[in-house]
């Protein structure tokens, strides 16, 4: 099974950042955290974008054609390859960034 758990298992969720923006967060905190929260939760939406695409791939016709079964393989592993290699880690950044910027002592 593919991501059983979806990749979004265990991210932060959206839902967070728009309470916190409903509630005057952004005069609480400084332009450069503002930025990387809006960054880490722009590319969060682009991570669920990931997952809609990959469950195209799985569930279109043309994959389940036994002459496609390869070319499906190749490019789900490209999309995911693309996140945990290119794109992740320096989400990663950005979130322990922030982290370190609103911790409450």
């Amino acid at each position: 099974m593919i991501a059983p758990a979806g990749i979004l298992y265990r991210y932060p969720a959206k839902e967070a950042w728009t309470i916190a923006k409903n509630n005057d967060i952004m005069s609480k905190l400084d332009i450069e955290t503002v930025s990387i929260l809006t960054l880490v939760y722009e590319d969060l939406d682009r991570i669920n974008k990931v997952e809609e695409d990959a469950a195209k791939l799985i569930l279109d016709r043309a994959s389940r054609d036994s002459n496609q079964t390869h070319t499906t393989l190749v490019l789900i592993k490209d999309v995911y390859h693309g996140w945990a290699v290119d794109r992740i880690p320096g989400l990663l950044t950005e979130i322990d960034v922030v982290i370190k910027k609103i911790k409450v002592e």
